[in-house]
């Protein structure tokens, strides 16, 4: 009688068993390698986004108190104004200071204020009519008033129509104290939306003055994410301490910010809504284990198959699929062959090759800006390190600024605005080299790093960006925008601090261009 060997007890079977679940835990340990791995990078740009975040807060009020304090400076460069404020001739002073006020509320500041020694307004410059009231509530008119130096004050303050960022500077002439002039930016929406185009996220003012947590201002009216603040969480805010919350999708900040006497009493709150890469990361789980249901059934039938013939080739196979636990996904799985043992390795080489796609689009999402697919700051600040670290001397940044996309937001439409940014980028990136960088920085401004490049060879390629913007403008029709950029040029040979230091160099000849720019436009 013939032997029935159970299919159980078959060497065929133990053999297929066994490498099924070699398979199997092979395939788990790269599912779970991968999502780890997805999780960190996850947390990594969440991360990013938040540091980027506050450094566009402190960022944007020092660009801000630079341009009041410059303001304020030029202005009291006219003799005119201070000899008619002596005179409180208010009307010829009105008539000295309106012209500067117009430039100045190009640039986002909302008020400007004459005050007299006895705290009373002399002229409000951005409401003329009112006048004569008394202003002992604010805080920084009495100290400017009352200090015997009357040294100048910049800082955050609560006025009657809301928080703003003020420089106000006294007055002398003939030696003799008269008042003091005022530059103010509100911190409202205008800022608020400036953040948001920087960082994403929405975000939100808020007082906690008197332990009261009240909402002052927004990119939208109401809190998508309310809080309800504990005394615990008030107690960090006014140590000036950052408190953040992840509640999967939303990440949520609240910055604190200290007025001009260093008390922190308000706030700024961001919630960001991190769906898109969440929704990608559940994306690439499914079909990792779409792909790996597949592999392994069918790897079961092909085992059975080729066991009966060729056992090196698998062999060999499972031993490239167990460099995948490590997390190695560069090397290639080359099987010549055209069994079905040839078909899996394929199979197994397709995944790799979607693992490691996949990987590195999780990586560019963290790098790259998404409306113009330009490198975006995170990725400067790490050219920043890898070229500090290492001799690549001389090097050259430029930092450009689009002028009047405000104008065209304002006028067009935020579609048009995103439009000349692309359209902007276009142009620009036609004048740089090979081995030059252009990132996004911010809204409207762009980084050029020039590695091995001096001065002389810089503004031979400053003058290729210019040149582009030219022919461009030559060539548009009548109801397109024209291009209108300001640039600021720094080089660093050998013996710089840093290169953000260096950035920060260009950044403000920028602005220095921007504003004669800007001020020989208002002469023409």
């Amino acid at each position: 009688m013939q032997r029935y060997i159970p299919i159980y007890h078959s060497l065929k079977f133990k053999i297929i068993v066994i490498a099924f679940i070699v398979v199997m835990i092979i395939i788990g340990l790269l599912l779970f390698k991968s999502h780890r791995d997805q999780v960190e990078m996850i947390k990594m740009q969440e991360e990013n986004l938040n540091q980027i975040a506050v450094d566009t807060i402190y960022r944007r009020f020092k660009v801000s108190y630079q341009i009041l304090e410059v303001g304020v400076t030029q202005i009291l460069a006219n003799p005119s104004v201070k000899e008619a404020f002596a005179e409180r001739d208010r009307e010829k002073l009105l008539n000295l200071v309106s012209g500067p006020y117009k430039k100045l509320k190009d640039v986002g500041v909302t008020q400007f204020h004459f005050h007299l020694p006895d705290s009373r307004s002399f002229l409000r410059v951005h409401k003329p009519k009112e006048y004569g009231d008394y202003l002992d509530f604010r805080k920084t008119v009495a100290t400017i008033n009352e200090d015997d130096k009357h040294k100048a004050i910049k800082g955050l303050e609560e006025g009657i129509h809301g928080l703003s960022l003020r420089h106000i500077q006294p007055i002398y002439y003939k030696n003799q104290y008269i008042g003091s002039i005022e530059l103010g930016m509100e911190l409202g929406y205008r800022i608020l939306d400036i953040f948001n185009n920087v960082s994403g996220g929405e975000w939100y003012l808020y007082s906690i003055k008197d332990n009261e947590n009240y909402l002052m201002d927004g990119t939208i009216e109401k809190d998508i994410y309310p809080i309800k603040i504990s005394p615990k969480i008030t107690k960090k805010l006014k140590s000036g301490e950052i408190f953040e919350k992840i509640d999967t999708p939303y990440i949520i900040q609240m910055i604190p910010i200290e007025n001009f006497e260093g008390e922190y009493t308000y706030y700024l709150k961001r919630v960001f809504n991190n769906s898109k890469l969440i929704n990608l990361q559940k994306k690439y789980t499914r079909d990792s284990l779409i792909y790996s249901t597949f592999i392994a059934f069918g790897g079961m039938t092909l085992l059975w198959i080729i066991i009966n013939y060729l056992l090196r080739p698998l062999t060999y196979l499972e031993k490239e699929t167990r460099k995948f636990t490590s997390g190695t996904l560069d090397g290639t799985i080359n099987i010549k062959s055209k069994s079905e043992i040839g078909f899996l390795a394929d199979t197994m080489e397709k995944m790799r090759q979607t693992l490691k796609e996949r990987e590195e689009k999780l990586k560019q999402l963290s790098f790259e800006d998404s409306l113009t697919k330009l490198y975006n700051r995170h990725y400067l600040e790490h050219l920043f390190k890898v070229y500090d670290d290492n001799n690549f001397y001389p090097i050259t940044i430029l930092v450009a600024d689009l002028d009047g996309l405000k104008e065209v937001n304002d006028k067009q439409g935020h579609f048009k605005g995103d439009e000349y940014i692309k359209k902007s980028t276009k142009v620009m990136k036609r004048a740089i080299r090979k081995s030059d960088y252009l990132c996004r920085i911010g809204g409207d401004e762009f980084a050029f790093l020039l590695p091995n490049t001096c001065k002389k060879i810089a503004s031979k390629v400053l003058l290729r960006v210019k040149e582009e913007i030219d022919s461009y403008n030559k060539n548009l029709k009548e109801e397109e925008t024209p291009i209108s950029v300001s640039i600021g040029i720094a080089t660093c040979n050998d013996n710089c601090e840093s290169l953000q230091k260096v950035m920060d160099l260009a950044d403000k000849r920028m602005y220095k261009n921007k504003f004669k720019k800007k001020k020989k436009a208002k002469t023409i």
